[in-house]
């Protein structure tokens, strides 16, 4: 058996998506960074996963892990998505 007493738990999921944000020291082009970091982000992991072989090769454990990550940063987009259409970001 593998010594993992360093290893940290991750949080639970449920924190994630109630998790109040990190203040940011907003600059001028913040949101603009902020959007084209995301879009790259979404671009970079759909490249890897249209990889022959790239989701094949991930245990299943590991992919219902990836699906659940995947579902609450999903969450946490249509939070934002809320955010900007009603204006309310408390």
């Amino acid at each position: 058996d593998e010594d993992l007493s360093g290893v940290e738990e991750p949080a639970e999921p449920e924190r994630w998506v109630g998790a109040k944000p990190i203040p940011v020291e907003l600059e001028e082009d913040s949101l603009i960074n902020a959007k084209h970091s995301l879009a790259e982000a979404l671009d970079e992991l759909v490249g890897v996963l249209r990889t022959p072989d790239a989701v094949s090769a991930i245990a299943d454990v590991d992919r219902t892990n990836l699906a659940k990550y995947l579902t609450i940063a999903k969450l946490r987009l249509e939070s934002a998505i809320a955010i900007v259409r009603t204006g309310d970001y408390d």
